[in-house]
This record gives C-alpha cells, sequence and structure tokens, in this order.
C-alpha cells in the first residue's frame, strides 16, 4: 500500500507499506525545491537498497509530491472526496 494524504500537522504525507518495509515521510515546499522529511530512516534507506534498487519508485513518489505541495492552495482541498 501506497498512501499520499494530508497529516494533523497539514504536511503532506507519505505512508509506504510493501514488502515487509512500514515507513512514512513528508514533503516541505521550501522556495524553489522541497525537502523530503524521514528520508533518512533507517527504513526509508533499505527500501531504497533493497527493494527500489533502481530510484523508480521512491523519485516518482517525490516527483507526484512535490508537484502536490507545488500548488498554493493544496491544503485547502487535497484529501476532499468529489
Amino acid at each position: 500500500m501506497i498512501k499520499i494524504y494530508k497529516n494533523e500537522n497539514d504536511e503532506l504525507e507519505c505512508h509506504v507499506n510493501y514488502a515487509g518495509y512500514d515507513f512514512k515521510f513528508q514533503c516541505i515546499k521550501n522556495g524553489s525545491g522541497a525537502t523530503f522529511k524521514g528520508s533518512n530512516s533507517t527504513e526509508y534507506l533499505e527500501f531504497e537498497s533493497y527493494i527500489d534498487d533502481d530510484g523508480e519508485i521512491l523519485d516518482n513518489l517525490q516527483d507526484v509530491m512535490y508537484h502536490i505541495a507545488s500548488v498554493c492552495n493544496w491544503r485547502e482541498s487535497f484529501g476532499e472526496e468529489r
């Protein structure tokens, strides 16, 4: 399971629960870039090394999160059912 959502701190968060790995990381937009808080956790790094060795999964998740966070008002409508 991979889920992207707005957490209780109003941050964009990704929860990965896949192949025995269970971790979360957040996208914090800053100027022209972003910081991915939690991307240096042991579980994240092990997932990156053993499961996502070509970087495709996590890179794509970070790209999607960055694009969502780049929308000025994403916090207002993200996660609302339509």
